[in-house]
């Protein structure tokens, strides 16, 4: 079994590729890499404890595995659970992540400067945001399951070229003034709108508002397209594009949940002569939730977005269910 002293020191020194497995280490404290290049090294932390997480600056070429990080019983020291500023070719995937169900601090977040990320096949539980990324490029957010959020699943904010597939977000824990979004997107005022992000076939199921891209200050975004999502939540925004241009929504299920408090779902926002929607399906599902439809599109820019040593593309069906 690795020491938790001994990670990063470990880490420099693996041969490109390899993988440094700690075994079932329990690291009471943050563990923190900084200005490395691994050359595609996988941390393999399967059955490792990280209660206080991990940060990452200036590092590339690097895949974390498995292992709990985070804690349910009180607050880490640090915002967010893993944290990566100015990252490249990144992958965090298999972990979970856990928080405790408050309306402070973060599971995964990825901030300006990163490019080439992937954040797959993750559980993530009791955050006030599952995963956020920010002013970053070529993102990957893929099959990760998102539970007991008190805000957010996913916010996608100021970024470029973005994959967000097969996610399912269910069980928020909504908490006053909070108003939770499964998927939310936004571009930043004095940034270039956010453009070419492509959410398909990601499930938002109870009570939450689904996807939700809309900012009066800046506009929605540009070339934002929506395809295969399941939304069955309790609000009225349950696929809004607001101010969204060259835009497309197709074959989206909208669906009330029990409890909902504005009835049947509904589409927003796509409305502009440049943007388009189609074989969208809006059904009452208070009784029972209506089957998925998946769509099988595969964005133009699949073998491009995540890190170069992951696989870049992973849509498709998976056995996620409506429930």
């Amino acid at each position: 079994m690795l020491s938790c002293a001994m990670i990063a020191a470990t880490l420099a020194a693996a041969a490109p590729g390899s993988t440094v497995t700690t075994g079932a280490v329990n690291c009471p404290s943050r563990v923190s890499l900084v200005n490395r290049n691994y050359a595609g090294v996988t941390l393999d932390a399967s059955g490792g404890k990280f209660p206080e997480g991990i940060g990452m600056r200036n590092v590339q070429g690097l895949t974390i595995k498995g292992g709990t990080w985070g804690r349910r019983d009180v607050d880490t020291a640090n915002l967010h659970v893993i944290r990566g500023d100015a990252v490249t070719d990144v992958t965090i995937a298999g972990t979970t992540v856990l928080g405790n169900s408050n309306l402070k601090g973060g599971g995964i977040s990825i901030q300006p400067g990163s490019q080439r990320i992937t954040i797959r096949d993750n559980r993530l539980q009791g955050h006030m945001l599952g995963i956020g990324v920010r002013e970053s490029s070529d993102i990957l957010i893929a099959r990760n399951q998102i539970t007991g959020s008190t805000s957010d699943g996913i916010n996608s904010v100021g970024n470029q070229r973005v994959i967000i597939t097969t996610n399912q977000c269910s069980e928020f824990t909504k908490i006053y003034p909070a108003h939770p979004d499964c998927i939310q997107l936004w571009s930043i005022v004095g940034q270039p709108l956010q453009a070419d992000v492509y959410v398909i076939n990601n499930a938002a199921i109870g009570d939450m508002q689904g996807i939700l891209s809309s900012d009066p200050k800046t506009g929605s975004g540009r070339r934002l397209f929506f395809h295969g999502n399941y939304l069955a939540v309790t609000y009225s925004h349950t696929l809004t594009c607001g101010g969204c241009v060259e835009s497309m929504a197709m074959d989206n299920v909208l669906a009330s949940y029990p409890g909902s408090y504005f009835g049947i779902g509904s589409l927003k926002g796509f409305d502009h002569i440049s943007n388009r929607a189609a074989r969208n399906v809006m059904r009452d599902g208070m009784k029972a939730l209506p089957t998925r439809i998946w769509s099988s599109f595969v964005p133009p820019i699949s073998d491009r977005v995540g890190s170069r040593y992951d696989k870049r593309w992973m849509g498709g069906e998976t056995t996620q269910t409506p429930g």
